[in-house]
């Protein structure tokens, strides 16, 4: 393993045995900040809203199991200073996860995201939960940045639409983790489980999606 080896493939004792508490990652259900580095490929390397996305539905989903040779061999760290760099921890979490948990596309922003779904029909937005760094609910906000980045203060990571064009939100399953060199990537289904239409007032259009798949 990556720095002190602290990771142990999803056990909670281990990553508890960090030397310096901040450093330790949440005990909760999310990921609940910002994933700055991570190692992958034998390579130390920023990390951005993909890799993010990837280490949240490793940490927690049904799923990840599916992509165990591929997670096992990416590690990432809890926070950006030096006081954290001998606690690694691996990207698949725990083997016994029952979160049905998706990974989401934004496109005017190019932003990933991770959403759990949470019953009832899949075809109503507030029927799924969005999180991502340390926003655990995320919500559709007014962007009115030209260059679509929408990095702010604050970012907004799943802005309405712009200038008479929409945004579309779509959530993947995810199919299969792939390492390659430093890149850290996912492959997910063909159709999307569910997709919206975001306009520039915020209004939420229903648009394709097959619906969650147990």
């Amino acid at each position: 393993m990556g720095g002190g080896g602290w990771g142990n493939y999803g056990d909670y004792g281990d990553w508890a045995n960090c030397p310096v508490p901040e450093c330790r990652p949440s005990q909760g259900q999310d990921i609940n900040f910002m994933i700055h580095h991570r190692i992958n490929g034998g390579i130390e390397i920023e990390s951005v809203c993909n890799e993010n996305a990837i280490a949240r539905w490793g940490w927690a989903s049904k799923d990840n199991t599916i992509a165990y040779n591929a997670l096992i061999h990416a590690e990432w760290r809890n926070k950006d200073n030096n006081d954290c760099e001998e606690c690694w921890y691996n990207f698949m979490g725990l083997y016994y996860n029952t979160r049905q948990l998706y990974i989401v596309s934004s496109a005017r922003n190019s932003h990933a995201m991770v959403a759990e779904f949470r019953g009832g029909d899949y075809q109503v937005r507030t029927n799924w939960r969005f999180f991502q760094y340390g926003e655990s609910d995320i919500q559709p906000q007014r962007c009115d940045d030209p260059s679509n980045q929408c990095l702010g203060p604050p970012q907004v990571q799943m802005p309405w639409g712009y200038g008479g064009t929409v945004n579309t939100i779509s959530i993947w399953k995810v199919t299969g983790i792939i390492i390659d060199g430093s890149s850290l990537r996912y492959q997910h289904a063909d159709m999307p489980v569910a997709e919206w239409l975001i306009n520039n007032w915020g209004e939420f259009t229903w648009n394709r999606g097959t619906g969650p798949v147990p």
